[in-house]
């Protein structure tokens, strides 16, 4: 997936910075949460996630597999548009508004 993921931001004009690969997912939300970038995260993480993260279903073909991700970010930025314009160009259907996961 990794590299189909650079693909299509090479096809948008763009190259990917990944600048964090964490291993475990909670890690990857917390650095979202502190406002370090944005994430392609699976959905079954949106439940459980920290407050102030704001997820962006992304669904699509793209593989034999089928899978649902979810852009996750701390605010709206360039950096979140220009990842959903990549996930458009791809061909994967971006959900706009998606889920705002705040503390209740």
């Amino acid at each position: 997936m990794h590299a189909r993921i650079v693909t299509a931001c090479a096809q948008a004009g763009f190259a990917l910075r990944v600048v964090q690969q964490p291993r475990q997912m909670q890690t990857t939300a917390g650095l979202v949460a502190g406002g370090i970038g944005v994430a392609l995260m699976p959905r079954l993480f949106v439940p459980m996630q920290p407050q102030g993260i704001t997820f962006c279903e992304l669904t699509g073909a793209g593989s034999p597999l089928a899978y649902e991700l979810a852009i996750a970010y701390r605010t709206p930025s360039p950096l979140v548009d220009a990842l959903r314009d990549t996930a458009r160009h791809a061909g994967w259907h971006v959900r706009a508004g998606g889920y705002d996961v705040t503390a209740t």
